[in-house]
Order: structure tokens, then sequence, then C-alpha cells
């Protein structure tokens, strides 16, 4: 189990046992081992998109300040708030 503290400089990768689809245009997350779905919105989506390869927590903020109108800081904190949400539920790597 993988206790690190997420933090802009924290590098995530999607977990392997974590499969998605679109259903109805929205983006769905589907843990193997437990079996639980989670529904992405348009921002949860493109976090999800960007860590197909690893990537830093500040290039994917980067990534989606271009992408969406929205403060840093407030980008950042929901960024980091939606990874740590994927971290518990075993569905992100942090390197």
């Amino acid at each position: 189990m993988n206790n690190n503290i997420l933090n802009l400089n924290s590098v995530i990768s999607r977990a392997e046992n974590v499969l998605d689809c679109t259903v109805d245009n929205e983006m769905v997350l589907m843990s193997v081992t437990s079996g639980d779905y989670i529904n992405l919105n348009a921002q949860a989506s493109a976090i999800w998109s960007e860590i197909s390869e690893s990537q830093s927590v500040s290039m994917i903020v980067e990534k989606l300040l271009g992408q969406f109108e929205v403060e840093l800081e407030a980008c950042q904190q929901q960024t980091l708030d939606f990874l740590n949400v994927l971290q518990q539920e075993k569905l992100i790597e942090v390197a």
C-alpha cells in the first residue's frame, strides 16, 4: 500500500488494475480489484488522460490551466483533491 502524501512535485501514473471507458460522453473508471466504478467530470477526465504516462502534478496543473478557466490555486487544490481520491481507491501509483 502506498501512503505517499501527494504534492505538486509528486509523479503520478495510472495503476495497472484500472479499466476506463466512455459511456454517454462520460469517462468511467473501474477498479478491477474492487469492482468499484467512478464517473469522471470533464476536469477529472482531463487529469486521467494526462496520466496515461507518468506526469508530475505540477505538469498536470499547467496543462489544465490551458484547457479550463480556473485560477492557479484552485486548480492545484482541486487536482490534488481528485488525485488523493484516486490514490485512496488505489487507482494511481505515486513514484
